[in-house]
């Protein structure tokens, strides 16, 4: 019987590969290395992985809408990079936009090298530290001896300037107990936005060991209180009773057992690692095997211990296995489970001190499930103010609702993939439910599995016969009498792509290309009645590529790649699912596709005159046409825009750039970003640049 059919399409789809047996730290809680390990295997090999993400590839055509999760453990994984590189490529691939990666690492050896590749294929990086110095780390030191923290410190700034999401991953020790506020500060300066904070689970340690659970809870609590005011998710075991002040407080919470794959490729749960289920090339029928179905039984019985506990629905037996895992043994989960309850009691108290409101309506099963599903706001949302207050608004449905302030803030959360449920960590929104159903309903909030455009596009030339062809990152509609060009189209947009991909994290979404047979029916895209007449291609719905096929008989001349460059930039900034001013979409599209414009720009200034910014996008319904209407090569628009976004990206950096439209939103702009990221005003910036052009 194959494992798809055999269990829920919920469970055991977080996948941990121990890809490293080692490690250059010498911790003294580490449970990794508590005892010797009887896998003599150093590194996992990508052979090993591969028929897990095939796997899980397959599976993806059963349950489409699912997001699997995998991370690379150790052990410090990163020993083993050159394999995790092959499988992050390789399940991206696989399953575009399906995968969220996990690494976990103490540190020490990231380069930037490893983090733009970790950016770029859309990893979130777990990273160890207990604190911002040697004191609180002293439980971290290298096999010599030495402190960690400064290498660790090095690793976050290259993480920082990179981009990558992070997490840290930190114990909670003598050391650190009174210091917790200061790993929330270091987390804010280096835009880390979760800790999950938890204790050393060790053989034979006694209560005595450390603090009451009592005393630990009043730590956590004010802790809580502070990471809010740093917008930063502090979390951990202790943590488990959460689900309980989301909308539907008698849902019961399944925690299912992850599955562990060892370096030679064996198979088990972490809290029952003495049940082999066998290796990777029997992955499809491991439910079949005694090992499993016993796994599953003792997993069962341990939840069915934890009856009468306040915390059971939403343990369910989790901190035990938990115990179990890290030390062989139940024994000494009490502390676990006393520390999570003692938070959980005072958690309660300060609610209602702040009479905060707990819906206790009750939701269905598929509302429960939405609150857990990775969710994203459309491209296609602008703000249009109504007063004191003001409308978001749905392009391409029309569909508009009211929004607060802390309602463009939640909406705003969702500019990547985001479950609901993460969301209300940070906001107390009432009848959440409710809300999220309005939002998906009408398009605003977006399933993973949703591809507007895509929809759009089918829609809207459902009159016109096509064919297909679908690639690694594009799918492209086309003529049917024009295959060979197509083809040809295809595979150099592909190679464009994958040169301009280096500078942007890879599309969630492949690019959508649309190959028009005739002039009108490129026009039928283009926003006014008339196409001025040396237009051959162009960026609709912010993501579809629209091109007239007949005038593209030759594909390889630089005119090609240098326009096409600059249209396939637009669609990777659209994945920033945020509004950038016009000057700037369009200075970043010639940036990265042309040379430097200095020499055309003062030419040109001699017949044209430069506009302010400001001014620039005040006059802009559509695109710079509607201030100069000329071709681009004569456009003292766009070479002005180039010119200004080159003189950006030479002062402060590409990446400085790409980091404040990054933290755009609904409501802040680029000038907002660019301010709190360079401590700069961009009108400053704007008279060094002219004065600069003209000297």
């Amino acid at each position: 019987m194959n494992l798809t059919k055999k269990i829920n399409s919920r469970d055991v789809h977080t996948v941990r590969f121990h890809v490293s047996n080692v490690c250059n730290h010498n911790c003294t809680y580490c449970h990794v290395f508590k005892e010797p390990s009887p896998d003599k295997t150093k590194l996992m090999k990508f052979n090993t992985i591969k028929p897990v993400l095939d796997f899980y590839a397959d599976k993806n055509k059963t349950f489409p809408n699912q997001v699997f999760n995998f991370s690379f453990y150790g052990g410090e994984p990163l020993f083993n990079w050159r394999v995790i590189q092959k499988a992050l490529s390789y399940g991206n691939r696989m399953m575009p936009g399906r995968i969220q990666w996990i690494v976990n690492t103490n540190g020490t050896i990231i380069t930037r090298e490893k983090a733009e590749t970790l950016f770029k294929e859309g990893v979130d990086v777990h990273v160890s530290i207990d604190g911002p110095d040697e004191k609180t780390n002293k439980n971290r030191r290298f096999k010599t001896g030495r402190p960690v923290v400064k290498k660790v410190l090095a690793a976050l700034e290259i993480l920082m300037h990179n981009h990558c999401r992070v997490q840290f991953d930190s114990c909670l020790t003598m050391a650190n107990i009174d210091a917790i506020e200061s790993l929330i500060d270091l987390a804010s300066h280096n835009h880390v936005d979760r800790i999950y904070l938890a204790l050393i689970d060790e053989p034979g340690r006694l209560d005595k060991d450390f603090y009451p659970a009592e005393k630990i809870a009043d730590r956590l609590i004010k802790a809580l209180t502070y990471a809010q005011t740093k917008n930063i998710v502090l979390g951990g075991p202790w943590k488990c009773f959460f689900p309980l002040f989301l909308p539907q407080p008698q849902t019961i919470v399944k925690q299912n057992p992850h599955l562990i794959v060892d370096p030679s490729g064996i198979l088990s749960f972490p809290t029952f690692p003495e049940f082999k289920f066998g290796d990777v090339g029997q992955i499809e029928n491991i439910s079949e095997t005694p090992a499993y179905k016993t796994a599953l039984k003792n997993t069962a019985a341990m939840a069915k211990t934890c009856r009468g506990c306040d915390l059971a629905k939403v343990c369910s037996g989790y901190l035990k296995g938990m115990v179990k895992y890290h030390t062989g043994s139940f024994q000494g989960h009490q502390r676990e489970c006393d520390l999570a309850k003692a938070v959980f009691y005072k958690y309660s108290t300060l609610l209602n001190n702040l009479k905060t409101k707990k819906s206790t309506r009750k939701i269905t099963l598929i509302n429960t499930n939405l609150l857990e599903t990775p969710l994203i706001h459309s491209r296609h949302l602008k703000i249009e103010p109504q007063g004191h207050i003001c409308q978001i608004v749905h392009n391409l449905s029309g569909y508009a609702i009211s929004a607060s302030k802390d309602m463009l803030e939640f909406m705003d959360s969702f500019k990547q993939p985001r479950a609901p449920c993460d969301a209300l960590k940070i906001y107390s929104i009432p009848d959440i439910t409710r809300i999220i159903q309005v939002l998906v309903k009408n398009s605003m909030l977006l399933d993973l599995s949703t591809d507007e455009e895509l929809a759009f596009l089918k829609e809207k030339t459902s009159d016109f016969s096509k064919n297909r062809i679908d690639t690694t990152n594009c799918i492209c509609f086309y003529p049917i009498s024009h295959t060979g060009t197509a083809q040809k189209f295809v595979h150099a947009i592909e190679l464009l792509y994958l040169n301009l991909s280096k500078k942007f994290n890879p599309l969630r979404q492949r690019l959508l290309i649309y190959l028009c047979q005739d002039r009108k029916e490129l026009a039928g895209f283009w926003f006014e009645p008339l196409i001025p007449p040396w237009i051959k291609a162009f960026v609709a719905c912010r993501r579809i590529l629209v091109a007239d096929i007949n005038k593209f008989e030759i594909i390889d001349d630089r005119g090609f790649k240098q326009g096409m460059s600059h249209e396939i930039t637009h669609i990777l900034l659209s994945d920033f699912n945020v509004k950038l001013p016009v000057w700037l979409e369009e200075g970043l599209c010639e940036y990265f596709s042309k040379p430097d414009p200095t020499e055309t720009l003062l030419a040109l200034m001699k017949k044209k005159q430069l506009l302010s910014f400001k001014k620039m996008e005040s006059r802009t319904m559509h695109t710079l046409l509607d201030i100069d209407n000329s071709r681009t090569q004569e456009n003292i628009c766009y070479h002005q825009s180039h010119s200004f976004v080159s003189y950006l990206c030479k002062t402060f950096g590409e990446r400085k750039i790409l980091s404040c439209i990054t933290e755009m939103g609904l409501q802040k702009d680029f000038s907002q970003t660019f301010y709190k990221n360079t401590n700069k005003h961009l009108d400053e910036i704007e008279r060094k640049w002219r004065k600069k052009l003209v000297n």
